[in-house]
């Protein structure tokens, strides 16, 4: 459920926000390694308005790895703006969870926006509340096997998804 934003592939560190706006893997996800590893790959950017239906599941099967917790903005997120914030999804508070899939790791990024600040972590048990108070970058540790379809998390009203797949994935 949602609208499709953005979809290409991930050049030279580099994703598509908008026409004419692109911004860096890198600073999306927080990690470099993780973003040199999904350098190549393919991604993919879904806007949830808040009549959407606002949990996200894994696209395959794997190991949910981790969540990443990044403290930032919460820019509203509707089309207008992603036209006008420059690396709105870079910038925005967020939450990268790391999945080892068959192909390597994905990221899906669950990017908060105005009135989407507490994130549901299904294999954490808990929302982003708590993390937001150290306002600094939280590595949660999980090692959750999860099935093609499983959920991952909740906003806890709209916002955006941006999956990030590996070079080689289908």
């Amino acid at each position: 459920d949602g609208a499709l934003g953005a979809c290409g592939r991930v050049e030279r560190g580099t994703l598509i926000q908008a026409k004419g706006h692109a911004y860096d893997l890198s600073a999306l996800v927080a990690d470099q390694a993780l973003a040199d590893a999904l350098d190549g790959g393919q991604f993919i950017t879904v806007y949830l308005s808040p009549r959407d239906y606002h949990r996200v599941h894994t696209p395959s099967a794997g190991t949910v790895r981790a969540y990443h917790y990044v403290p930032g903005q919460r820019w509203p997120v509707s089309p207008r703006f992603v036209e006008a914030v420059d690396r709105l999804f870079a910038v925005n508070e967020r939450v990268v969870i790391e999945v080892a899939s068959p192909w390597g790791p994905m990221a899906v990024v669950m990017v908060a926006a105005t009135g989407v600040g507490n994130v549901w972590l299904e294999h954490a048990g808990h929302d982003t509340r708590a993390w937001r108070r150290a306002d600094r970058v939280v590595h949660h540790q999980v090692g959750a096997e999860v099935a093609a379809g499983d959920q991952l998390g909740a906003f806890l009203l709209g916002s955006t998804v941006v999956l990030v797949l590996p070079p080689g994935a289908p």
